[in-house]
């Protein structure tokens, strides 16, 4: 969980915990 999309994390939880979608 990055705070840019870099494309690892696909889930809400995680994007909501650092933004990585």
């Amino acid at each position: 969980a990055t705070a840019i999309n870099d494309g690892d994390e696909v889930s809400i939880v995680p994007a909501v915990a650092g933004g990585s979608f």
